[in-house]
């Protein structure tokens, strides 16, 4: 008994010593801000907090002060520096990262300044390297497998997850469910396969390691992968990055440092060019620098959102409240995108290209100008810092509030001495719009009958009739409107015209009539709500008849709802 005990408390000491040990492998990450973008999300914070608004405020506050996340140390076998890997999500905004290692007694080793020297624009992975004088503090991390864990096996998940919004430690035991997952939201399923496991893991634990129990090895485990996600609507569902994708990261890191930056910088451009000829401002994103958006964020945001659509600005928007950052680097993609996409000539003059070790300035040569470009290698890639035809863009005071670009209307209206109702399907947030239109439209008017009468001599009798008759119209319509900003809304007034074909809902009286529309009219649109309200005028006139029934369609004055779509 007495040496079972022994050996029960011996096997309880081997592993507390084991989780005490492998915690020096596993720091906090906190990346640090650019503080012109902190002081931005401070001051916004501040404003909604002023107005009663404090969850949103704190919200925004809580970003300027910095999140955290998880990683994992990693010891290069040849050169013996030292690195932590993480998730990209956890450091892509920082200018730089604090990293801390919890120690044996309860201390915290802490280094600042850490640079991201790599980020994978495939998966959501980056590399920090410990500051030059600590670059060989460690003499070795964990291990790294590359072998998969078949499904059922154990596997452990550790980090800092969140508790009571500080990082807490937490090592967790779970399963492997699916060795290869393929989940196309997250990473492209034809080149990487994940890990889907049911260990914990929650905000903060991101950039932490997935990993296998071996009591041979350094620390007693060993790494198989990264968490990096969790579905939040599905139980046990968390998705961890393969290691052996990590090790061909670190790969390309290292012979990139090998490659000549110049060249580098050149291959950077042109695909930058590329993008901008493009059909989406969301792939120029990635070219965007963090000081980019620490220098002129806050000011073009502005500027992209009251140049987009409803569309656009909806998409904007819900990735500024997700991530303030990205949403800023969003707005400076989507300006450079409508500042260089309507250039027919676009191309980088290299001939202007001067390039030091971190910095480049390169003109954009366009159609019929050039602009100056300034380009930094940030985060082990070039980007972009400003572009000058972007930088000098100013928010108007009274912005342009455009019409949506896709809209819905509904209406009701008199028409004469009856009544009718409209739905319209208009395309065009510009100056021109183009779209559909059906109206009913049920009056008492005078029509002109043309028939045969008298067998056998027949003779063409037209005669005029009067009845209750309710007439269909369908019309294709061009327009043209012209927004007057007035504060939050716009006054759209717009006239238009085009073909229409009406016919009698009466069987009576069939006979279809085709000839034009005219319409005019003025609305305010709301883009906060995109909703607006108005009224129009709207006639038809027949030109030839498929029936012999000539149908005169009274003026319809409507008034209507929109939905911007």
């Amino acid at each position: 008994m007495k040496k079972k005990l022994a050996l029960t408390v011996c096997a309880l000491v081997f592993s507390v010593s084991l989780f005490a040990q492998i915690r020096q492998y596993i720091p906090i990450v906190k990346p640090v801000m650019h503080e012109k973008t902190r002081n931005f999300l401070l001051e916004f914070g501040n404003e909604f907090i002023k107005s009663g608004e404090k969850d949103i405020g704190n919200y925004f506050r809580a970003w300027a002060e910095g999140g955290f996340g998880s990683g994992f140390l990693y010891v290069d076998p040849e050169t013996g520096d030292n690195y932590v890997i993480t998730n990209r999500h956890v450091v892509s905004y920082g200018k730089t990262v604090t990293l801390q290692f919890e120690q044996e007694d309860g201390s915290i080793l802490n280094f600042d300044n850490c640079p991201v020297v790599a980020i994978s624009e495939k998966l959501d992975v980056a590399l920090v390297a410990l500051p030059e004088a600590a670059r060989k503090k460690f003499t070795q991390g964990l291990t790294i497998l590359t072998t998969a864990p078949a499904e059922g096996d154990e596997i452990w998940t550790a980090g800092y997850p969140g508790l009571l919004s500080k990082p807490s430690w937490q090592l967790g035991k779970g399963t492997i469910s699916n060795n290869r997952a393929k989940v196309e939201q997250l990473a492209d399923p034809e080149l990487f396969k994940l890990y889907q496991h049911t260990a914990p893991i929650d905000g903060g634990s991101s950039g932490g390691p997935l990993l296998i129990k071996d009591t041979k090895l350094p620390g007693g485990y060993a790494i198989v992968g990264m968490n990096t996600w969790k579905i939040l609507d599905r139980q046990d569902t968390n998705f961890a990055i393969p290691s052996v994708y990590i090790l061909d990261f670190i790969k390309e890191y290292k012979a990139s440092l090998t490659l000549d930056k110049e060249q580098n910088l050149k291959d950077r451009l042109n695909d930058f060019i590329i993008a901008s000829k493009g059909d989406s401002f969301i792939k120029l994103a990635k070219y965007v620098s963090y000081e980019f958006v620490a220098d002129y964020g806050p000011q073009l945001i502005d500027v992209a959102y009251q140049r987009m659509n409803s569309t656009h600005r909806e998409f904007l928007m819900r990735a500024f409240i997700l991530e303030p950052v990205e949403g800023m680097r969003l707005a400076i993609a989507y300006l450079i995108y409508m500042n260089l996409n309507v250039s027919k000539v676009l191309k980088a003059d290299f001939e202007t290209m001067t390039i030091s070790d971190n910095e480049s300035v390169i003109s954009i040569a366009m159609e019929k100008s050039q602009t100056p470009s300034r380009w930094i290698f940030e985060q082990g890639t070039w980007r972009i810092s400003s572009l000058e035809s972007v930088n000098n863009l100013k928010p108007a005071k009274n912005y342009n509030v455009v019409a949506p670009y896709f809209s819905l209307s509904g209406g009701l209206g008199v028409a004469g001495t009856g009544a009718g109702y409209t739905l319209d399907l208009n395309i065009g947030g510009g100056l021109f719009f183009y779209g559909f239109s059906i109206s009913a439209i049920g009056t008492t008017q005078q029509f002109t009958k043309s028939e045969w009468k008298g067998y056998p001599d027949y003779t063409y009798v037209t005669t005029t009739q009067t009845a209750d008759i309710s007439l269909f119209v369908f019309s294709e319509n061009f327009g043209i409107q012209l927004p007057i900003p007035l504060g939050s809304v716009s006054l759209i007034p717009y006239a238009g015209a085009g073909i229409s074909i009406f016919n009698s809902m009466d069987s009576q009286y069939d006979s279809l009539n085709m000839g034009y529309n005219y319409f005019y009219g003025a609305e305010l649109y709301i883009p906060s709500i995109n909703l607006g309200f108005g009224a129009q005028s709207r006639g038809c006139q027949s030109l030839t008849d498929f029936g012999g029934i000539v149908f005169t369609v009274p003026t319809l004055l409507v008034v209507y709802a929109k939905l911007g779509l």
